[in-house]
């Protein structure tokens, strides 16, 4: 699947059902790590909002409150890079500054 990396960053992940907000812990270029309150079940397709980065798969595997996702397409080196320096900027940040954050990036599109 690729190497993973450290992003812990606030996303979102919508399945047919339901929205949920969560946290990314890791991600590589084929899939990502979440951590979740209730993570969708193995198996469930997914769309992943992480900022601008929209990317559709589905969970191979799921915990009590982590989830893991493999991608439809892998990202490309240039979007995998933007993730990481999301990260590195919202390091000291709060959740809930997060959150506001990507609201305000979600009006702007």
């Amino acid at each position: 699947m690729g190497e993973r990396r450290p992003a812990p960053l606030t996303v979102a992940l919508s399945t047919l059902s339901r929205n949920l907000v969560g946290t990314l812990l890791d991600i590589s270029r084929m899939g990502a790590r979440v951590r979740l309150a209730a993570p969708p079940a193995v198996g469930q397709e997914v769309y992943l909002t992480l900022g601008a980065l929209r990317l559709f798969g589905s969970v191979c595997w799921a915990s009590a409150d982590q989830c893991g996702l493999v991608f439809d397409e892998a990202i490309n080196a240039n979007e995998l890079s933007r993730v990481m320096i999301d990260a590195l900027r919202s390091r000291d940040t709060t959740p809930e500054i997060l959150a506001a954050r990507e609201d305000w990036e979600q009006r702007r599109l």
